[in-house]
């Protein structure tokens, strides 16, 4: 790597491959390792450009799964298993909320200042769950289940989506004319661009639900986590594009399919694109493409023009293997795991340093983070 490289590497043994990702941590720019194995939370940061790695808990709690640790505006919301939790900062244990233990997270959550809204499953019988939307409050012991969907039923099995403001539920049945829902964060329907335009696409058989960053599938969905509304989908045969697999949808007016054109690639699921990841805060997106032997990164930066929303698609960088990209909880920083030659790695980069390497390999692009943040405003 050259001095311009914004990716820099370090040597880190301490991160399974086969049972492990990273997500975002408590802090803006660090990171946890899940599931962790020694009980204990993992940190990864970038510190005056050394990597750190702490082990920590939260409280005296040890984690032994899967956990959720939210940050709002004075508290910490922690979920771990079928327990839901109100923390300080540091982790210290305020209280525990009256949780029915049939529920588990899903680790889909919204924060507005102090309250949390965050998508639970409740095993309410016998072959039997619901898809719950539930608010916390610090000022509150009991949560408040503002909406419950049956994750089964005559209309098909349910799949939720979020959105920036919400949720949309999806059930498609090929009889079905109208398959996906939008409900707020008041746990009521109401009318979503996306949901209509999910529900235009249905109508040319085209079905699209939430789909997995690591491992895309056709059909699967990646959602803009901003105001503006695009989302990420792969599909073939779609009419008009016999060469393209994978695209924006556009939802503004209308339903609108606009081609992500990696250099020519043409990417399919499972085999050469690997993953989709959307930035938290801004309109982009990262696509891992298998080419050869190598896996190669772009950037795709959705702009609106109009009536419809375009993409524009920058190559990053190759790798012998890419896992668990991960955007920092402010977005500004990256970090995955890879290995080179044999040597498991850990590599970071700021968005920042991201940008300027492709104003430097593509002058036309213009890219900035004031200018992407005004975007969004």
């Amino acid at each position: 790597m050259d001095n311009k490289d914004p990716f820099h590497a370090f040597e880190f043994s301490k991160f399974d491959f086969e049972s492990q990702n990273f997500c975002p941590g408590i802090e803006p720019e660090d990171f946890h390792i899940q599931v962790p194995l020694d009980e204990q939370v993992e940190r990864l940061s970038l510190k005056e450009g050394t990597l750190s790695f702490e082990l920590g808990g939260l409280g005296s709690y040890e984690i032994g799964t899967s956990y959720s640790a939210v940050p709002a505006k004075h508290h910490l919301y922690f979920f771990h298993g079928t327990g839901a939790y109100l923390r300080e900062p540091d982790g210290t244990p305020i209280f525990e909320y009256e949780w029915n233990g049939k529920r588990r997270f899903q680790g889909k959550e919204f924060v507005q200042e102090d309250t949390l809204y965050s998508v639970a499953t409740h095993h309410v019988g016998w072959m039997r769950a619901d898809v719950e939307l539930v608010k916390f409050a610090p000022e509150t012991e009991k949560p408040e289940v503002l909406l419950a969907l049956p994750k089964e039923s005559e209309e098909g099995p349910l799949q939720v989506t979020l959105v920036a403001t919400g949720l949309i539920a999806t059930r498609w049945k090929r009889e079905s004319v109208v398959g996906a829902k939008f409900y707020g964060l008041d746990g009521k329907e109401a009318f979503h661009p996306m949901a209509a335009a999910l529900n235009a696409m249905h109508q040319h058989g085209v079905r699209l639900s939430e789909g997995d960053p690591q491992y895309p599938e056709f059909g699967g969905l990646f959602p803009s986590k901003t105001k503006d509304n695009w989302a990420v989908f792969s599909w073939p045969g779609l009419p008009g594009y016999d060469d393209d697999l994978l695209f924006v949808l556009s939802a503004i007016d209308s339903a609108r399919a606009v081609p992500v054109k990696c250099e020519g690639h043409i990417l399919r699921p499972v085999k050469s694109l690997r993953f989709v990841v959307v930035h938290p805060h801004l309109n982009l997106f990262l696509v891992g493409a298998r080419l050869e032997d190598d896996m190669t990164m772009y950037l795709g930066h959705v702009r609106r023009e109009g009536s419809m929303f375009k993409v524009a698609t920058y190559r990053l960088r190759a790798f012998e293997y890419v896992w668990s990209p991960t955007f920092s909880r402010n977005g500004n920083v990256l970090l995955f795991a890879t290995s080179e030659h044999d040597v498991e790695k850990v590599v970071f980069a700021r968005l920042e340093d991201i940008l300027s390497d492709i104003n430097r390999r593509y002058p036309e692009a213009k890219l900035s983070l004031v200018s992407l943040e005004s975007e969004v405003k």
